[in-house]
């Protein structure tokens, strides 16, 4: 095997790529969020990003243990609309309220959904291959949001904020769209449970 056929762990990259899938969309929140605040107040959008920041702090330790007992994808789905829902507000509203709801919703997505799609990569590799999987997951995520970023801007100048963030909850919702396919088709319990 060539040496990116031994560093790439095949069964890590639909995960992966719906981490992309994520990071993509959240940077457009990143590099959206505060330009938009600025543009609708004077609202500060430290305090937006800290209520994203507290919300996936205190999502993670109950999330966590959501997807040990529910299954990943049970939470991964919400947890990825939620994402989208957020984006979704961020296109149409001028408020700071507003604003913030978008950022909780965000930080629901975000706090909700990494910690399943890690999960569920370790769930379908065999023991001695999970850092493995857990080095191609985060490199194919990192190439989303490095994908997003770059994307995300050259679209801001012709889209500007509304269709900027439609376009990033349409990548979300796309997401929780495939996860749903792989569940209802049995993919993804399959998989999980053909590897544990």
């Amino acid at each position: 095997r060539r040496w990116w056929q031994q560093a790439i762990e095949r069964r890590a990259v639909v995960p992966g790529l719906i981490g992309a899938a994520i990071a993509g969309a959240f940077s457009a929140f990143s590099v959206y969020m505060p330009l938009r605040v600025s543009e609708v107040s004077a609202f500060n959008p430290g305090l937006v990003l800290s209520v994203y920041a507290a919300t996936t702090l205190l999502l993670l330790p109950v999330v966590g243990r959501s997807y040990d007992r529910f299954g990943r994808s049970w939470v991964l789905v919400p947890a990825l609309l939620s994402l989208a829902a957020g984006l979704a507000v961020l296109s149409a509203v001028v408020h700071p309220a507003a604003i913030v709801g978008a950022a909780v919703l965000v930080g629901a997505g975000i706090g909700g959904g990494v910690p399943g799609l890690t999960a569920w990569t370790a769930d379908r590799v065999d023991v001695d291959r999970r850092a493995g999987a857990q080095g191609t997951f985060w490199t194919v995520y990192e190439i989303g949001l490095f994908a997003g970023s770059l994307s995300m801007g050259l679209m801001f100048a012709s889209l500007r904020y509304g269709g900027f963030a439609v376009v990033a909850a349409v990548i979300a919702a796309a997401a929780g769209a495939y996860v749903l396919a792989l569940r209802s088709g049995r993919g993804f319990e399959e998989r999980e449970a053909a590897d544990e």
